[in-house]
């Protein structure tokens, strides 16, 4: 950690220009009811899953309710690897669904199985939303508006329902990437994004130093100029899971991976910015 410091101190990044934006209440209500009031854009929704036989039914069914006859959009789902019954649910929701499903026989992991997952989409938006149905499928409609003036635009979760443990540690971790990389952002590891396709063709295939996608994809876009937005979103309570990715007994051992992530990220950016410092 002395080192990272000492990067830190030493850190000659370019000025970031940040201006606090007001949030235009968009009615989420009046966007759905009105389609004269609907941005103009495809949309390419992005679910990668694993393990999630208790909530993918009901996921993959919310949004195709919620935007059929409203957005043009295309639906993909990127499994990797289950073992709990995942693959027969979505066998089949392809007989009632408009859905691509790409699954794998054996699991690559969160960050690999994302990165694949957006080779797949042939629209200029993507939306990537985890499939544990921790966010309502309606509040889409919140992010949807600022199509024509940003690149990034993230839900922010609000009253977060995972347990105390979690939540500290998220937030601690987005303190700490906003204060080494000076990102403005305060949740920078949502599982709730939307983001142009051209972007994730640029900064997906480099992203591989954290263990989370989405935060060093927003990281990078940042670093390069791009416009992000963070939009206030509901927060649900998860319910049942076949497995998850947060073990107590290997905190320890991602916490230091996460670490030495983070000062490779930060080595990384550095050299871009100042390549006398090689």
């Amino acid at each position: 950690m002395d080192l990272l410091f000492i990067g830190f101190c030493q850190n000659k990044f370019k000025p970031l220009a940040f201006e606090k934006r007001k949030i235009n209440k968009f009615s989420v209500m009046d966007i759905k009811n009105n389609n004269s009031k609907i941005p103009r854009g495809r949309v390419s929704f992005v679910f990668p899953v694993y393990n999630e036989k208790y909530t993918i039914e009901k996921t993959l069914l919310s949004y195709h309710d919620e935007f059929s006859g409203k957005l043009d959009f295309e639906m993909i789902v990127a499994e990797d690897g289950s073992t709990d019954g995942t693959k027969n649910i979505l066998k089949e929701l392809q007989s009632r669904l408009p859905i691509k499903v790409y699954a794998q026989d054996q699991r690559k992991g969160y960050l690999k199985a994302i990165k694949d997952a957006l080779k797949y989409p042939q629209y200029e938006w993507i939306f990537l939303v985890d499939s544990d149905h921790q966010f309502n499928t309606h509040d889409f409609w919140k992010l949807w508006p600022y199509i024509g003036e940003y690149d990034i635009i993230l839900g922010k979760k609000t009253n977060r329902k995972d347990g105390s443990l979690r939540s500290f540690l998220s937030k601690g971790y987005n303190l700490l990437l906003k204060v080494i990389f000076k990102a403005p952002y305060e949740d920078m590891d949502t599982g709730f994004r939307l983001f142009k396709k051209s972007l994730a063709n640029e900064l997906a295939p480099s992203v591989g130093n954290l263990g989370y996608f989405t935060a060093e994809f927003v990281i990078k876009s940042n670093d390069r100029g791009y416009k992000i937005l963070e939009v206030p979103v509901e927060h649900l309570k998860q319910e049942m899971r076949s497995s998850n990715i947060f073990h107590i007994k290997k905190l320890p051992f991602i916490i230091g991976k996460e670490l030495i992530g983070i000062l490779k990220l930060f080595i990384e950016i550095r050299v871009k910015n100042n390549p006398e410092s090689k």
